[in-house]
């Protein structure tokens, strides 16, 4: 077993080394090494072209490596959506749910304990509203789209 910082090092250089410093695993999970040392891993739920709504962990390399409970090369090909989602459900993930109306939109959303913070492309934060239950994908995608009508609307 690796331990420490080489496990580290060798998951950054294991995905740096990939094309274009993209991995997928085989879970579909897509692990990419980005400039500033720092890991990214997504699962995209939805994928078509009007709608996208993934599960999102970016951290510095440590903490990503940490937060996944990764401690040999093999356990990142292991990683299952459900893994990403219970860091979400702990509040370290963020499920990011993108548009198009009339323009394409994002709303992120993160957890803080109970509650879920919503966040859009303006880095303008709002609380989702306890009633709102959002837990299915479904859910995710009615509420963006719900917020961004109500956006346009009173733009207009």
């Amino acid at each position: 077993m690796i331990t420490g910082a080489n496990i580290e090092q060798q998951v950054y250089d294991y995905v740096d080394n990939s094309d274009n410093c993209e991995l997928v695993t085989r879970n579909g999970i897509i692990i990419e090494s980005l400039d500033d040392n720092s890991l990214q891993a997504e699962y995209r739920f939805i994928d078509t072209e009007d709608t996208r709504l993934s599960v999102v962990l970016y951290a510095e390399k440590k903490k990503f490596v940490e937060t996944l409970n990764i401690r040999r090369m093999g356990d990142i090909d292991a990683l299952t959506p459900g893994d990403l989602i219970e860091v979400y459900d702990k509040g370290l993930a963020e499920m990011a749910c993108f548009i198009t109306l009339h323009y394409s939109y994002c709303l992120v959303f993160q957890k803080t304990g109970n509650d879920i913070v919503a966040t859009n492309e303006s880095d303008c934060q709002h609380m989702v509203p306890v009633s709102q239950k959002l837990e299915t994908h479904d859910q995710f995608i009615a509420y963006t789209e719900q917020y961004y009508k109500l956006l346009e609307a009173s733009e207009n």
